[in-house]
């Protein structure tokens, strides 16, 4: 627009055409970058302020104390939960760590820095991934290359005949864990940054994001943890040791602890897989029903029973939970044929006891015969049973 004097308003130069400033915005949202109020109609979230600030880090905008106490303070306004406050504050100081490192990794090897931690949606050359592997890694990687697939049989056939079909269910799961496969940390650093993610702890999370069997009696453990269990890994030389507490503190014995612990375990797995919601109620009925037939001391069959089930399923991608008829092999094994481990301690207690003499009967006042005794009537002293402890000759 321009005046009598033929210039140029330059309101009118400085602000974007209409047209733009939709597309505008929506490539400030895409790229992750914070709006004022009037730049959006509502505010962005905890988890894009926060993960806004960790950019501005990498980016070299701020130092990362500066960092970290913006991030503290955006958490601490949040009003959240001890734990959660803990947990989502240690995940970003893991992120800028995690930055901070590969800054200087890359400044040894004369590269800029920049991290894909947080901007993993866009596609690095096959190059740039080469070259990180073999800067970043160990010297044997260098020697490793990109596969070839075109010569990979299972990835080639030709005849649909040789597929297996999944249902829409499975293929979901398939497609959803190929995916997380490809930055498995930084999935599980997006779900964890998430307000209404459910409390879980790091290790059980990233068996879900890495499609492993729930261990049960860790998450159990978990529950009322008052400290975070977290691995540590020493390298000397080659050889890395990897140190951390190898057994839970509780452990799930009996069909109460199972249904408390498997509706946690569930809560988390429908948080990353809505699909599988209906799955998992069918298959907690068929296990409950389980323990509500079997006597409370062959309640570890179906523990074990469980056990066996999800781990079957985690090792192929063709089975639901409520696949029960490709399952009769495990049922037969732990339900039916395997005994009760009360019940084998029992035997073993009452087959010890039955090598002891019999107090009683060396005092002369057992009621029980030799043969309903739990113990042997022999001598205390030479186990003959020809006579008591009192009148052993020896």
């Amino acid at each position: 627009m321009t005046d009598n004097n033929g210039t140029t308003s330059q309101q009118e130069e400085q602000s974007p055409p209409r047209s733009q400033n939709g597309d505008q915005q929506q490539q400030n949202i895409s790229e992750g970058r914070s709006h004022r109020l009037g730049g959006i109609d509502d505010p962005p979230s905890l988890s894009q302020s926060c993960m806004s600030v960790v950019r501005k880090f990498e980016r070299g905008e701020n130092v990362k104390v500066t960092a970290l106490l913006e991030i503290q303070a955006l958490l601490a306004a949040a009003n959240l939960s001890q734990e959660a406050l803990t947990q989502s504050f240690s995940l970003y100081i893991k992120l800028l760590d995690s930055i901070e490192n590969r800054k200087s990794k890359a400044a040894e090897r004369g590269g800029n820095g920049e991290s894909n931690i947080v901007a993993t949606n866009r596609k690095r050359p096959v190059d740039e991934e080469e070259e990180e592997s073999e800067g970043d890694i160990d010297p044997q990687s260098a020697s490793r290359r990109k596969i070839d697939e075109t010569v990979l049989p299972w990835l080639n056939r030709a005849s649909s005949s040789n597929r297996t079909f999944l249902s829409e269910s499975l293929e979901k799961t398939r497609v959803i864990l190929a995916n997380l496969a490809r930055e498995p940390k930084y999935a599980r650093s997006t779900i964890q940054s998430q307000p209404d993610c459910p409390v879980f702890s790091t290790e059980d999370w990233d068996d879900i994001v890495n499609g492993k069997p729930a261990r049960l009696d860790h998450i159990f453990s978990s529950m009322h943890a008052t400290t975070l269990d977290e691995r540590q890994t020493q390298k000397v030389g080659e050889v890395e040791f990897k140190f951390g507490p190898p057994v839970p503190g509780k452990r799930v014995n009996n069909s109460g602890d199972w249904q408390i612990v498997f509706a946690k375990y569930s809560k988390a797995l429908t948080f990353v897989f809505p699909h599988r919601a209906d799955e998992l109620e069918k298959y907690s009925e068929h296990i409950i029903r389980l323990f509500g037939a079997l006597p409370e001391l062959d309640h570890d069959k179906v523990i074990n029973y469980d056990k066996a089930i999800r781990y079957r399923v985690s090792q192929s991608r063709q089975y639901e939970l409520t696949d029960f008829s490709e399952f009769q092999d495990l049922f037969l094994h732990w339900i039916q044929a395997s005994p009760s481990k009360v019940r084998e301690s029992g035997q073993r207690e009452n087959r010890s006891r039955r090598r002891e003499p019999c107090k009683r009967y060396n005092e002369g006042r057992c009621p029980n015969t030799a043969q309903s005794c739990g113990y042997q009537h022999v001598c205390g002293k030479c186990n003959r049973n020809d006579h008591t402890r009192p009148k052993c000759p020896n």
